[in-house]
């Protein structure tokens, strides 16, 4: 009974001790090199006069209620890349494309606004390849 006791203790410890470690790397985020970002397909920039539109459409698939959606754009996208992290700790992301900025404020299935969100987009020939809350741009030019 002792020695289950004892097993049971270092296997709880060992637990702790792997989740204190994937969350110190999970904060390192990894940063592209100027060789990368030079190699990297960033694909056709989207028009400024079609860009909201491009995003609109891409939410619309994905919202309860697409004609109850507010956006506000803090401008057209530029050029660069944004990296996030995706399911597991070294799995960072690092996506190239226009990106830009939006708050989106839309109805839920009881009828009732959730509040703006902030969320970062990145456009790759005219189409969304990403669209994540809180994702920030890093801009090149």
């Amino acid at each position: 009974m002792k020695k289950l006791m004892l097993w049971m203790v270092v296997v709880a410890c060992l637990g702790v001790m792997g989740c204190a470690a994937q969350q110190r790397t999970l904060g390192q985020k990894p940063i592209p090199t100027a060789q990368e970002i030079a190699n990297a397909y960033y694909g056709d920039a989207p028009k400024p006069e079609n860009y909201e539109q491009i995003v609109k459409d891409f939410q619309a698939k994905r919202l309860n209620d697409p004609y109850s959606a507010v956006y506000v754009f803090d401008g057209p996208p530029k050029k660069g890349y944004v990296t996030y992290w995706l399911l597991g700790p070294h799995s960072w992301v690092t996506q190239y494309g226009y990106c830009g900025q939006t708050s989106l404020n839309a109805r839920n299935r009881y009828g009732g606004y959730v509040g703006a969100k902030n969320y970062g987009y990145i456009i790759r020939n005219n189409s969304v390849v990403e669209f994540v809350e809180g994702m920030e741009c890093v801009p090149l030019e």
